[in-house]
């Protein structure tokens, strides 16, 4: 549900998140698609821990509805970088991420 307009101008670049931010509609307007990975217990666990117990209903119905999402739009096989959002590599979070191998198109290279 969308809440309230905000005119962003032109901005020279534009970071949109969120998960239909990879979706087939604007593709032509994006450069660079993210596609962050982590198991589902994981995101579950983070999301509970962020918005409490009370909201368990509420991501039953949105892990639902994120996976018939990302099969409609194929947006994981769409992606241009693929992270891994639960890495067990050492690493500093504030300035590095872990690409998961293989994930990157040429685009990147």
């Amino acid at each position: 549900m969308y809440v309230e307009w905000h005119d962003l101008g032109e901005p020279e670049a534009l970071v949109i998140e969120g998960v239909g931010s990879g979706s087939q509609a604007p593709s032509r307007h994006e450069v660079l698609v993210v596609w962050v990975e982590a198991p589902e217990s994981t995101t579950v666990a983070r999301g509970l821990e962020r918005d409490g117990e009370r909201a368990r209903s509420r991501w039953d119905r949105w892990r639902a509805d994120e996976r018939e999402l990302f099969a409609t739009e194929d947006t994981k096989q769409r992606a241009d970088l693929h992270v891994d959002g639960a890495p067990t590599l050492a690493h500093d979070p504030e300035r590095q991420f872990v690409a998961i191998r293989g994930a990157l198109r040429g685009a990147l290279d």
